[in-house]
């Protein structure tokens, strides 16, 4: 079921780097937010926002990560990570 266990590590280690970088607090760059990706604002009223840019990227290289480390159940364990980490911030 695993193919990969560096690959699943660092991808588990960049999702909490993603969840730590923009969890929601009431000061947070998010209430200003114009276009959002998976929680990270990426462009607000005075442009793009570097870190939401960055975050969103690490997002999606942890993604590819835990693609390559699974070997069996990817797609569903793809989809339950997604919905996990949009729905974490909201508890």
């Amino acid at each position: 079921m695993i193919r990969s266990k560096v690959a699943l590590i660092c991808s588990v280690v960049i999702l909490g780097i993603c969840m730590h970088l923009y969890f929601p607090f009431p000061n947070n760059v998010m209430l200003e937010a114009r276009s959002t990706f998976m929680s990270f604002p990426i462009h607000n009223q005075d442009g793009l926002i570097p870190l939401g840019i960055i975050g969103s990227i690490l997002f999606i290289i942890a993604m590819i990560l835990f693609f390559i480390g699974m070997k069996k159940y990817r797609f569903r364990t793809i989809i339950i990570i997604v919905f996990a980490y949009a729905i974490y911030p909201i508890f």
